[in-house]
């Protein structure tokens, strides 16, 4: 009885085995011939293509190129066809029994050349094919195919290759390795190779070149792509004018970008970007090198970004009306990436990011020229997040806020610089024009030109400033003017220091213009110094032209002062009541011994470590090339005057 029993699993597990291979072989075939269950059908004619429609789920592999001279052309697939209406898209209009391919159309490498389609007053649907899509056991799959100089006119959701893909949840819907040449136009969600791709659908190695033309959501390559529809490894070389959400590569994307890039030139109105018009979706190692032309939010690379953007870059100018990038009209997250074309507007211009809405931005640089009317710079024009390790070396023009690296910061810009010409009117800066919040850890080597409240790194500062400087000459036509800030309200400057020559008007200080504070918040400036020559007509000084209200201390200036009414070696006027100790002033650099605060010394007495730790400094002697940032001050005493300890001396 045991040895039956033996006999009977032995035979029951290779009962089990062979059903098991059975089972796999199956699915082997299945997969290799598709969901019909046999071998795929071979097209050589435009009958045999025509003839898809009646078999939406079978495996089909084009056989040779198909033209104008191919069997079936005139009747089926030439501008004669089905009324002048041109080709039937394969797939109908909408998601219905029969309506959507199922199946896999390989094109084995061939062509469909001179497709012609015009059905502008269809609603929906119109390419090749119409309507691919998935479901839970079934899906479309195109693949190693070019359409090729073809024409394409419809309404809403065109493309070259396939209009819509349609999304039942379960397998992905794959298009690869596929082209299309030509132009293809419509209304909404028009794109080159496809108008629209649903959540499920991978859009992989594929191009388009010729000319893309719509009203909103157009795209070189693909229309509008859901959130969960990829599009990687593919580009556009064709122009694309659109309305709303218009991009060379993609008009408006929900899903991810990755590894593509745009060559053709964008039209646009809001959301213009020279690679996707609207990202929602990250957007990762792409580029585009076209020129953008749109109203609000357009970018080089995008107009609006809510998604991360790293590792890409774009070329090409930028010109719209307001925000406005080299890279995006707006931004969240933007991380390594770069623009260089130059960049054009009215309000919000930056030669990255038009408007950096939270977020960071960071590893990143701007190159261009920026022009604006109001809120530019030369990497964002405004900030509402973090800008770090960045910079900007482009010139940069506007009328208020206008920074050489940010117009208007309402959060924190750190480790970052600029280097470009600044030249505005109110609120003007070298690094920053206007500053509500934080600025620290960094510098500008900006020559700057305004009129009102105009500084080497920051024109107007509301907050802090801290551990940076400035070098580059400051000349201001009108009031508050500064080497460093131009108008310092209730706020904190600190471990700070200017070397450019600064000339303006009334309030003009090598260090600071005008610094004033409230008794609730007085502000202050401590730690700091300024070096370079100021000239101005009231209210001049070395260090500042004006104080009130705010504490300094532990300063010094060396620059020589020039002007006409309160004229001072360290501060031309000090009033109501602000208190300045422990501070200097160079009487022989400076050409004069008066000054409204402060303590006038020789040269030789300004090189002396003497001098500073004796006013209670926190101050050590070095050698020459060395640095000890334990220290606030360090000093090659009896060599020259005392710099800061985080300096790089060497």
């Amino acid at each position: 009885m045991k040895g039956l029993l033996n006999r009977a699993r032995h035979h029951y597990v290779a009962a089990i085995s062979i059903f098991l291979i059975f089972l796999i072989m199956a699915a082997l075939i299945i997969g290799m011939v598709g969901c019909g269950g046999g071998p795929a059908i071979e097209i050589r004619t435009w009958y045999q293509l025509d003839a898809i429609r009646d078999g939406m789920t079978e495996n089909y592999i084009l056989m040779n190129d198909l033209d104008s001279t191919t069997a079936g052309y005139d009747e089926l697939a030439g501008p004669a066809a089905h009324g002048e209406a041109g080709w039937e898209p394969i797939g109908g209009v909408g998601y219905a029994a029969g309506n959507v391919f199922f199946g896999t159309f390989d094109g084995n490498g061939h062509k469909i050349c001179d497709l012609y389609i015009y059905r502008p007053y269809e609603d929906r649907d119109v390419g090749l094919f119409g309507h691919a899509g998935q479901g839970a056991v079934m899906r479309a799959t195109i693949k190693n195919v070019g359409v090729v100089n073809c024409t394409v006119t419809g309404p809403k959701l065109v493309g070259g290759l396939v209009a819509a893909t349609y999304s039942a949840g379960g397998m992905a819907i794959v298009v690869t390795n596929c082209y299309v040449t030509g132009t293809v136009s419509g209304t909404d969600e028009v794109g080159g190779l496809m108008g629209f791709a649903a959540k499920e659908s991978a859009v992989s190695k594929c191009y388009f070149t010729g000319n893309v033309i719509g009203e909103s959501m157009v795209g070189g390559l693909v229309g509008f792509t859901e959130e969960g529809g990829t599009v990687s490894n593919s580009y556009a070389t064709g122009s694309v004018t659109g309305g709303g959400s218009a991009g060379g590569l993609v008009g408006s994307a929900s899903g991810d970008v990755s590894n593509c890039y745009a060559t053709g030139n964008v039209t646009g109105g809001g959301s213009a970007g020279g690679l996707v018009g609207s990202a929602s979706g990250d957007v990762s190692n792409c580029y585009a090198t076209g020129n953008v032309t749109g109203s609000s939010y357009v970018g080089g690379l995008m107009g609006t970004a809510s998604g991360d953007v790293s590792n890409s870059h774009a070329t090409g100018s930028v010109t719209g009306s307001s925000y406005v990038g080299g890279l995006a009209g707006s931004a969240h997250t933007v991380y390594n990436c770069y623009a260089t074309g130059n960049v054009t507007g009215d309000d919000a211009v930056g030669g990255l990011v038009g408007w950096h809405s939270d977020g960071t931005v960071s590893d990143s640089y701007a190159t261009g020229t920026v022009t604006g009317n109001d809120t530019v710079g030369g990497l964002v024009a405004m900030n509402w997040g973090t800008v770090s390790d960045s910079h900007a070396i482009g010139s940069v023009t506007g009328n208020t806020y206008v920074g050489g690296l940010v117009g208007d910061n309402q959060d924190t810009v750190s480790d970052s610089y600029s280097s470009g010409s600044v030249d505005g009117n109110e609120e003007v800066g070298g690094l920053v024009g206007h500053n509500y919040e934080t600025v620290e850890d960094s510098y500008s080597t900006s020559n700057v030109t305004g009129t009102h409240r105009v500084g080497g790194l920051v024109g107007y500062n509301w907050f802090t400033v801290a551990r940076s400087y400035a070098t580059g000459s400051v000349t201001g036509d009108g009031n508050y003017t500064g080497g460093l800030l131009g108008y310092n309200d209730w706020a904190y400057v600190t471990y700070c220091y200017a070397t450019g020559s600064v000339i303006g008007n009334k309030f003009v200080g090598g260090l600071v213009g005008f610094s004033w504070g409230t008794e609730s918040r007085n502000g202050y400036v401590h730690d700091c110094y300024a070096t370079g020559s100021v000239n101005g007509t009231q209210c001049v000084g070395g260090l500042m032209g004006l104080n009130s209200l705010a504490d300094v201390y532990n300063s010094y200036s060396a620059g020589s002062v020039a002007g006409d009414t309160y004229v001072g070696g360290l501060m031309g006027r000090n009033q109501n009541g602000g208190t300045v100790s422990n501070s200097f002033w160079d009487t022989e650099t400076s050409g004069t011994g008066v000054s409204a605060e402060g303590t006038g010394k020789t040269t030789a007495e300004m090189n002396d470590i003497a001098t500073f730790s004796g006013a209670a400094w926190d101050i050590k002697d070095v050698a020459p090339g060395v640095a000890d940032d334990q220290y606030n001050w360090n000093i090659v005493d009896g060599q020259g005057y005392p710099f800061l300890g985080w300096q790089d001396v060497s």
